[in-house]
């Protein structure tokens, strides 16, 4: 990670969705700035970065201030004859300043977030329990599941910010949450958030 950082510029790939360090993107690429982009990226051996599209009732609208650096692990022709490529996100990075650039690719100064680590709390321990089920049940492909790694906070809530039924900005929140042991405490309650929407939508026996 030191090595990002004399970093200060990248530029971005903004996307309805949100990208946890650690985590894999898959991205289908047609518009020629983000062609341009992914070439660019490949012949110097560089990232950039993806961050989330705000959404409101009329489309998207304006991008998120903190997003994760990534870095394309394959690319290939799809079935569709359009670029594919795998990313893999990196690190965390706020931004300062954004602008466009003559081909309309936006362009962003940054810093960049500490990863802290932390072991997994007692009080959470049940998330690790549940992570391990949505994996076993899902099929999910999840790099790194490990013992250390699954006794490890960042990591832990990481894959189940991804994992979860959440709301796009819920996962925004989560990816906002620098220290790993407070974003499993945010998880915690979204969890019952997530159950209280759930039995909302469930019929009544007199429906």
């Amino acid at each position: 990670m030191d090595a990002l950082e004399h970093i200060t510029e990248l530029s971005l790939f903004p996307l309805q969705t949100v990208l946890f360090p650690g985590g894999q993107l898959p991205l289908k690429v047609f518009e020629q700035r983000y062609i341009d982009l992914v070439r660019d990226s490949v012949r110097d051996r560089t990232g950039f970065g993806v961050c989330m599209l705000a959404p409101n009732d009329n489309g998207p609208t304006g991008i998120a201030r903190i997003g994760t650096y990534v870095e394309i692990e394959d690319w290939y022709l799809r079935d569709d004859g359009l670029l594919g490529i795998t990313t893999k996100g990196i690190r965390r990075f706020r931004m300062s300043r954004i602008w466009a650039q003559d081909n309309g690719l936006l362009c962003a100064e940054v810093t960049w977030v500490d990863e802290t680590t932390a072991p997994v709390p007692a009080e959470c321990g049940v998330l690790v329990t549940l992570l391990r089920q949505i994996a076993e049940q899902t099929k999910a492909p999840m790099p790194d599941m490990n013992e250390p790694n699954m006794d490890e906070a960042s990591y832990v809530s990481n894959r189940l910010a991804e994992l979860l039924p959440l709301e796009i900005l819920e996962r925004q929140q989560l990816l906002e949450a620098v220290d790993p042991v407070e974003r499993l405490r945010k998880i915690f309650i979204m969890l019952r958030d997530l159950q209280a929407r759930q039995d909302d939508e469930e019929p009544g026996l007199d429906s």
